[in-house]
């Protein structure tokens, strides 16, 4: 899953603009904080922030994968008459 979510078509253009907005943003501040959300929470969005914390120089990062934890939330199935 991981590399499907690396290689999709335009991923690494935005992991680039939100490391360049970090890096902006960190000059000015202590911390800077990135929310990275999908539905679900455990693919794209952790992929993505992992993605962000790899290319953000200096290695002081804390990553925190919010819903990896949590019950995996089931779509009802749609009925085929409907």
């Amino acid at each position: 899953m991981q590399d499907a979510v690396r290689h999709t078509p335009g991923i690494s253009d935005l992991v680039n603009r939100m490391v360049e907005q970090a890096l902006l943003l960190g000059r000015s501040a202590n911390e800077v904080t990135i929310a990275s959300f999908c539905a679900g929470g455990r693919h794209r969005g952790p992929v993505a922030a992992e993605m962000i914390a790899e290319r953000l120089p200096g290695g002081n990062v804390n990553l925190f994968h919010h819903d990896l934890d949590k019950p995996v939330v089931e779509r009802p199935i749609r009925e085929a008459n409907r």
